[in-house]
């Protein structure tokens, strides 16, 4: 019995689809090879005229969305696919603070959504708030 041409399709969120044709496999390798038949896609060539991707380095400060909402936080590393950020929380009344334990995730760049100079972020007090100079966080969460 064969198994004919067959297309594995693979989502990750946040990833570019991978597509593998697996014709070549064979009713005896299928079991062995499956895992090895798994494999990401680069990802496709966009013309996007988002300037983060280019600009965000590690130790910068960047606007991230998540989940509909807006975050501030530092970049942590950079990959191809985008960054990975640890970002603060927002305190009522009193600004921006780091939480424990820690937010720290990776971001696609289409997820960034400015770079933050270092100027725009300041410390309010001793107690680890700070206050983050940007329209987009002021528009969301108010000054």
């Amino acid at each position: 019995m064969g198994l004919g041409s067959h297309i594995l399709l693979i989502h990750f969120p946040n990833k570019p689809l991978s597509l593998q044709n697996d014709e070549s496999m064979d009713v005896g390798e299928e079991a062995s090879s499956e895992a090895s038949a798994i494999e990401m896609a680069p990802a496709p060539a966009t013309t996007t005229t988002n300037t983060t991707q280019t600009s965000a380095k590690v130790d910068d400060y960047v606007v991230i969305e998540y989940e509909g909402e807006l975050y501030p936080g530092r970049v942590l590393d950079v990959f191809d696919g985008g960054v990975q950020v640890s970002t603060l929380a927002k305190c009522q009344g009193i600004g921006w603070k780091w939480p424990h334990p820690k937010d720290v995730l990776h971001y696609c760049w289409a997820d960034v959504q400015c770079v933050l100079q270092s100027t725009d972020v300041t410390s309010v007090n001793k107690r680890g708030f700070y206050k983050i100079k940007c329209e987009m966080l002021e528009k969301k969460w108010g000054a």
